[in-house]
């Protein structure tokens, strides 16, 4: 089944079962709203104690054999199945909401589960319209029924439960063995011409799988079968199901006399084809397009339906005041005009007027009996006086007796009130702690409410606040971040700088160095030569055999210390040219470290600013979304307190109809009382006369008037 046959069954649904029965929530309990609706009916407030009592015990598996009796002691049949303005009775609104506990309480307390509500349903047929396992549990436990038709179209709950698919009630009631699924209503439909005609599939494959026999049943106003039904309502698939499973597509009706094949067709595979090539797919945006201008219909359609809604309860309530005040009107005249009978007088007994009538009467025929007795007394005065004697010795002794019996039960009626008034003050304690307790658990509830709303609020702000705290906090961390680089930058600059100034000083202290160096060792040189020539002049005065051999030495060492001079000489110059050669490679090593230190930094620095442009586009992206978030909350937060609005409207208007009904009930109580109450009294004034009593102790009987606001 397609989510079109789905959505057209559940509409079927809330056609059938939807009415002024489902004025709560699912998960209220209906048997809370009793006491109010219901409390004019009963004349002992106490049965509503017991009645709680016995719902609480039948929800808990606890017994509630003393409940029951105490319900069936404070209450009549009459009152149990009393029905109110909507035609509702406790036991039909029970079933409705599918409180079986209650439904069990009130079948076993004079609750007539055949009584119907203004539909015509009765509770079995409410339970299985509404689908209600539980209860149907409850009525075939008790023996109760299940193929009583309703009087209109003579449905049994078997057709309710077809009409709106509730297969788990058709298996439920098969298993129990107590329903008659070939019973048909009044125009001969059959549980499966109804499941065939509103497209209850799973009802329909259930009936043709357990009771093939239906198949082959006709209704008496066409003579059609489950299939002409499912052809003329187009179901297709209740169709095929009916055909694979033997039903005749040849059966002609009175109506048009032609087979139904040629009222529905079977589609082929290229008509599948065809309509699969035809069909037309929508993109997204088409989608949510239609499903905006789908949700405005909607919403437009409930504003108007609403409205309509709220006109036609106000109709209503004008049409049926006017009704009533008529209807009213004339019941009234009609108890005036009725004869005044016994039972009418012991209903109303307790009335004051009643009461004060009775005790005119007692009085005017004690009077008169006073008088009688007066004549007879002055005879019997002589005779009593001759018993006194022996009737006062037989009185004293009694007396004494009867003192001490009389001590004694005083004694045990003491003890008995104290332990009663012990009672009953404990029960007053325990009823005022348990108001208290109510009234405090009422109180905490809206705090926490409360509490909780302003925790939101406070929640809401404080995201508000550390999301601007952290747009703030990255700003500031990236001028951070540039300031940073830009030190960075000039600190690498400067450190250049410094490091070629370095080199150039240690350049130009090395060859000074070595400049001094080469000054010092010709000083030395030249102050050698100067000491060699000394000590030759010296060697030619003291040595003249040796001065050529001296000679010889001297420029031989001379000429060594030359040769060591210029090998020294090339030597640092070699050294010095391979200083200069490795100073220009830590040259040009240290640009290319700088160069490939400042392509790092700029990809450092492009790749911050594109971290930093990601961030804040998320961020744009997060307050977006968040934005939007609020603003579709702030909506269905809107939609709610709407619905809300809407709904406490409507329980305002029903509880103002509930208090107006009341009123009325109670005027119209009042009137009738006064009615009667007056018959009373011209019955007893009449009553009074023939028996012979004097005027004068009738006379405050005759000046006695009764109306509504002292019967």
């Amino acid at each position: 089944m397609g989510p079109e046959e789905r959505e057209a069954i559940d509409a079927r649904r809330r056609r059938l079962v939807g009415s002024a029965l489902t004025t709560g929530a699912p998960w209220e309990c209906v048997e809370a709203t009793f006491p109010t609706r219901f409390r004019r009916f009963f004349g002992q407030p106490a049965f509503w104690d017991a009645f709680q009592t016995a719902c609480q015990g039948a929800a808990t598996g606890t017994p509630w054999h003393q409940a029951r009796q105490l319900m069936l002691s404070f209450s009549l049949p009459q009152e149990i199945n009393a029905v109110d303005e909507l035609g509702e009775t406790m036991l039909t609104l029970a079933s409705t909401f599918g409180r079986a506990p209650v439904v069990s309480v009130l079948c076993q307390t004079k609750g007539d589960p055949k009584i119907a509500n203004a539909k015509g349903w009765s509770s079995v047929h409410i339970a299985a319209a509404y689908g209600h396992l539980a209860v149907l549990d409850v009525f075939l436990k008790l023996g109760i029924s299940v193929n009583e038709p309703e009087p209109r179209l003579g449905y049994t709950p078997l057709h309710l439960a077809a009409a709106v698919d509730h297969v788990h009630v058709l298996q439920r009631l098969h298993e129990s063995g107590q329903a008659d699924f070939l019973k048909a209503a009044k125009n001969g439909y059959t549980v499966l011409h109804i499941a065939a005609e509103y497209d209850a599939e799973r009802c329909v494959q259930f009936l043709v799988t357990h009771y093939p026999d239906l198949k082959h049943r006709c209704d008496r106003i066409l003579q059609e079968n489950a299939a002409h039904k499912a052809a003329k309502a187009s179901r297709p698939h209740v169709l095929q199901i009916l055909t694979a499973n033997g039903t005749r597509l040849d059966v002609e009706n009175k109506e048009a006399g032609k087979d139904i094949a040629g009222v529905a067709k079977v589609l082929t595979p290229d008509d599948l084809e065809r309509l699969k090539k035809e069909t037309v797919i929508l993109t997204d945006e088409e989608l949510r397009k239609r499903k905006k201008e789908q949700e405005e219909a909607l919403r437009a359609s409930r504003h108007e339906s609403q409205e309509r809604k709220r006109h036609m309860m106000d109709k209503e309530i004008e049409v049926r005041a006017r009704r009533e005040k008529s209807a009213m009107e004339m019941e009234l005249d009609a108890e005036r005009r009725a004869l005044l009978s016994a039972e009418d007088v012991l209903r109303h007994q307790h009335l004051v007027s009643i009461r004060k009538v009775n005790s005119l009467a007692t009085q005017a025929t004690g009077y008169m009996t006073c008088d009688a007795l007066k004549t007879h007394q002055h005879a019997r005065a002589e005779v009593e006086s001759k018993y006194d004697r022996l009737h006062n010795q037989i009185m004293e002794r009694e007396r004494v007796t009867e003192l001490e019996q009389r001590k004694e039960d005083e004694a045990k009626a003491h003890a008995k009130r104290i332990e009663a008034r012990k009672m009953l003050e404990q029960q007053i304690a325990e009823r005022q702690k348990k108001k208290i307790h109510e009234e405090e658990a009422k109180a905490i509830e809206a705090q926490k409410i409360l509490k909780t709303y302003k925790q939101y609020e406070a929640e809401e702000q404080k995201k508000l606040e550390q999301q601007r705290e952290r747009v703030k906090d990255m700003m500031a961390e990236v001028v951070k971040t540039n300031e940073r680089i830009k030190v960075m930058k000039d600190d690498a600059l400067r450190r250049e700088k410094q490091e070629e100034m370095v080199v150039a000083a240690y350049i130009r202290k090395k060859a000074a160095d070595e400049e001094a160096k080469l000054q010092e060792e010709t000083r030395l040189r030249k102050a050698k030569e100067l000491r060699v020539a000394k000590l030759r002049a010296q060697q030619e005065k003291a040595q003249d055999k040796r001065a050529a051999q001296d000679e010889f030495r001297a420029k031989k060492a001379w000429e060594e210390t030359e040769m060591n001079a210029r090998r020294k000489e090339k030597q640092e110059k070699e050294a010095r040219e391979r200083l200069m050669h490795t100073i220009l490679e830590d040259r040009k090593r240290q640009e290319a470290f700088h160069e490939e230190q400042q392509a790092q930094l700029r990809k450092h620095d492009a790749l911050m600013d594109r971290l930093a442009q990601q961030r804040l586009m998320e961020e744009d992206r997060e307050r977006t979304v968040a934005l939007e978030a609020a603003q579709e909350r702030a909506r269905e937060h809107g939609q709610r307190l709407t619905e809300q609005i809407r709904q406490n409207a409507e329980r305002q208007q029903k509880a103002k109809l509930f208090e107006q009904n009341d009123a009325k009930f109670a005027k119209k109580k009042a009137m009738k009382e006064s009615i009667v109450a007056e018959k009373y009294r011209q019955e007893t004034l009449h009553r009074l006369q023939k028996q012979g009593v004097a005027e004068e102790y009738l006379r405050e009987l005759k000046r006695m008037t009764i109306n509504e606001t002292n019967a």
